[in-house]
This record gives C-alpha cells, structure tokens and sequence, in this order.
C-alpha cells in the first residue's frame, strides 16, 4: 500500500512538471550567418545512434531560426547522388558494443571515399560506457581504426568526439529506484566515461576534439555539473540539457548543436586557409 501511494505521488509530480525554464533559455541560443555558411560549405559525415539524432535536430533548428530551410541531411544507406556540399550520417554499430561501432565508422568512410569527403566523426553513446566497462581496450581499438583510416585518407579530418554523459537521477527518479530496489550507478558509470574522455583529450590533444561531455557538464553561465564520492570526482550531464537523464531535451540539443557548427566552421576556416597558403 506504501509503495501504490508513491507511485500515484510520483505520477502526480510527473504530471505538474514545468519545462518554462528551458524555454526561456531556449531563446537564447544564436549561431552566426558566417559560421553556419562555414558549416554548410564543407562535406561532412557522422556516424551516430540517439544522442546523435539530437543534435542533428538541433542543428535543423538552429538552421531554421537564420531562415535557412533547405538543410538537407542525406542517410547513407538512402544517398545515389550528393550535391558539392553534404552532411551524410547513419547509425553505426549497437548500442553497448563499443566495438561494432568503430567497425561501422571504418566502413561507412570506405562508401564515401570517392565522394570528397572532409570531415568524419563517430559518436558513442552513454550506455556503451560503465562501471564494467575496458576503457583501455576500446580506446586501443579507436586508435587503430583511426590510424588505419588517416592512412587510407590522407586528407580526411577525423573529428574526435567525447562520450556523452548522464545527469544525476531527480527526485522522482530516486524515488523509482527506491521502489523497484535498482542501486545508482550513475557515479560509477560516468567516472568510467570521464576516464575514457579524458584518454581522448590526451591522444589528440593536437588535432581537432568536440567535447561533447564538457558541453553537456556546463551550464550557460560557465560552471560545471561536478560530484565527488569516496574522493573521486566526474562530470555529469547538467539536468538543463535533458528530459530523460540522457538524451538531450530541446535546449540541450541547440547547446550542442551550436557549438558543432561552430567547431566545424572553424575547421572549415582553417582548411580554406591551408589551402591558400599552399596556393601563394
């Protein structure tokens, strides 16, 4: 009986619960015209699985709000043809196989290698990562994959991306696990992915990173989601960015998209001038 009058308390909480903050931050969100052309003029691809989807969505909202409504992302396993200036992705691999994912990226950019292809980025997902999982393994395999592929493409940018995050469980969440007796992990999990990022800050700290879980672990005003237990701390995903604990809410996913298109058109900018120079 105490457990049903929870439960009808946490429905009711559900029920009354109020997003006008996000909103109101959600009006916030603005990309230059100049880097958004800077975005659009380059060919990009993205292997991905949900979190990804978000961000795309934000990058078409974004896009959207500069009234430009011709973003045309193309699926890869759909494309016959593609214009001078593309943005392909797929889904790539399974979820909490780390490793399917990486084998995916490697042969989705063999489909494109004809196609004048730029920039490339592979993207994880928060449940590939956690407390069990063999960081050193999967990040070893990242490597050879990525040095594999440089070798093939000489030219090709790989735009090394962070593993997403999770945010602390809310009240109602811990009221859940309470009533279906599950622990908490989310610590363990996310020092596990911390440790993963921070491998990949350090590899390619000389080539170009979209870190993804420091986006999500900042919050607008500059300070981050930090928890510290048993004197060790991680990041998290801030609870401003997400509606489930992981994947990214409407604001969470301009946050991010934003900062994209931003990270693209600066590798853009760089490549123009690389180019230039090698003209002159």
């Amino acid at each position: 009986m105490k457990k049903y009058l929870i439960f009808t308390l946490i429905l009711f909480l559900l029920g009354c619960s109020d997003n006008s903050d996000n909103r109101v931050l959600h009006m916030g969100i603005k990309s230059s015209l100049e880097n958004i052309k800077l975005f659009l003029n380059t060919n990009i691809y993205f292997g991905h699985q949900s979190v990804g989807n978000n961000i795309i969505n934000g990058i078409k909202e974004i896009l959207i709000e500069n009234e430009i409504n011709d973003f045309k992302p193309f699926e890869l396993n759909a494309i016959s043809t593609l214009p001078k200036n593309y943005f392909v992705h797929s889904p790539i691999g399974k979820n909490g196989n780390p490793i399917s994912k990486i084998e995916d990226f490697k042969k989705d950019i063999t489909i494109l290698k004809n196609k004048n292809l730029k920039i490339a980025m592979m993207k994880f997902c928060y449940v590939d990562f956690n407390e069990k999982t063999n960081i050193n393994k999967i990040f070893n395999y990242y490597i050879k994959a990525i040095d594999s592929i440089k070798t093939k493409n000489p030219n090709l940018i790989i735009l090394h991306l962070t593993v997403p995050l999770k945010s602390e469980r809310s009240f109602l969440g811990k009221i859940k696990a309470y009533l279906t007796g599950k622990s908490d992990k989310t610590f363990n999990d996310n020092y596990v992915r911390n440790q993963y990022n921070d491998l990949i800050r350090s590899k390619y700290s000389s080539e170009y990173i979209f870190d993804i879980a420091k986006i999500e672990s900042t919050y607008p005003d500059g300070k981050r989601e930090i928890k510290t237990l048993d004197n060790k701390s991680c990041y998290y995903l801030s609870k401003i960015y997400t509606s489930d604990g992981g994947h990214l809410n409407g604001f969470g996913q301009k946050v991010v998209a934003n900062e994209l298109i931003n990270k693209i058109a600066k590798i853009n900018l760089r490549m123009k001038e690389s180019s230039w120079l090698l003209i002159t």
